[in-house]
């Protein structure tokens, strides 16, 4: 109860969200990853597009089946403003959806903001208003998520930042997830590896792909490890 008094309004638990035990959390985290790798493959920086957050909250829902009137309500409409987006290259169209999604996370609470301000923040990006989408998922991060829903906020965040050139702000972050060693620490660790060798920092590069191939032998990034790991070697 104490930690729930230090976060923001808006993250707090409502009284009715069911409470997880550590297990369970850790097991919807490792279904919401695979829902989300499963669709959309392998994807660089740790990227998200339109609909991972959507998928993503399929699973979530499972665990998070009872939810205050207000949670609900946000639901609906940020599934008002999804139905109204036809035409996925009408930029106007997008920035207007991004802009009505991120009013919606502010009058919102719990996993419902979080949610709102995440498919906010990827609207903006196919905007092509990347400050915009910066914004929402530092806003999305702030309020304090758990499971999938933290890392796909701190992976936006580490990815716009990749995209305006701040390479050691998006390092910093990969970093900071990549010292456990659940699936957020999988894949901010590929995350990093992928990140380092396309800013040309080879040594650091492998040491991230060594750290990824030892610590998780069953990574569905293997594959792409090996490839990478012969890349940096020439």
């Amino acid at each position: 109860m104490a930690d729930d008094a230090k976060k923001p309004a808006a993250a707090q638990a409502s009284p009715s969200d069911k409470d997880l035990l550590p297990q369970e959390k850790d097991f919807l985290f490792q279904a919401q990853m695979a829902v989300a790798n499963f669709f959309l493959g392998y994807y660089k920086y740790g990227l998200v597009v339109i609909g991972l957050v959507l998928l993503v909250s399929l699973v979530y829902g499972i665990a998070q089946s009872v939810h205050t009137k207000s949670q609900r309500n946000v639901h609906a409409r940020i599934a008002e403003v999804q139905n109204d987006l036809t035409d996925p290259s009408d930029k106007g169209a997008l920035a207007k959806a991004a802009t009505d999604l991120e009013g919606i996370a502010e009058k919102g609470d719990g996993t419902a903001a979080v949610m709102a301000l995440l498919q906010a923040a990827e609207v903006f990006r196919e905007a092509g208003q990347g400050d915009d989408a910066l914004r929402a998922f530092e806003k999305a991060y702030a309020l304090k998520p758990e499971g999938v829903l933290e890392w796909a906020a701190a992976s936006g965040v580490a990815a716009e930042k990749a995209r305006k050139g701040d390479v050691d702000g998006a390092v910093e972050i990969y970093r900071k997830f990549s010292g456990g060693d659940g699936v957020a620490a999988e894949e901010a660790t590929w995350s990093l590896a992928v990140l380092l060798e396309d800013a040309g920092k080879k040594d650091e590069a492998r040491q991230a792909i060594t750290d990824l191939t030892t610590r998780f032998p069953s990574s569905p990034h293997l594959e792409e490890a090996a490839k990478a790991a012969t890349r940096l070697a020439q």
